[in-house]
């Protein structure tokens, strides 16, 4: 959608929202890694979005208390 029109207003919203919810589920992630939880700790279902970006966090969490 060209900037400034109802449709890329409406698409801009939809994005927004669902980068803080990626972002919420992959910094749940990073505390769980930094927190050395196990990865089976993944609060969801195996092969969803929500376990992709959770376990791109946990990985990301899981560096940085190895590197602590």
């Amino acid at each position: 959608f060209d900037g400034g029109t109802d449709g890329h207003a409406s698409w801009a919203v939809g994005y927004e929202d669902a980068a803080e919810e990626i972002e919420g589920l992959v910094e749940t992630g990073r505390k769980a890694g930094a927190a050395n939880d196990p990865k089976k700790s993944c609060p969801w279902k195996k092969g969803t979005d929500g376990e992709r970006f959770w376990l791109k966090g946990w990985s990301e969490g899981m560096q940085t208390q190895a590197g602590a």
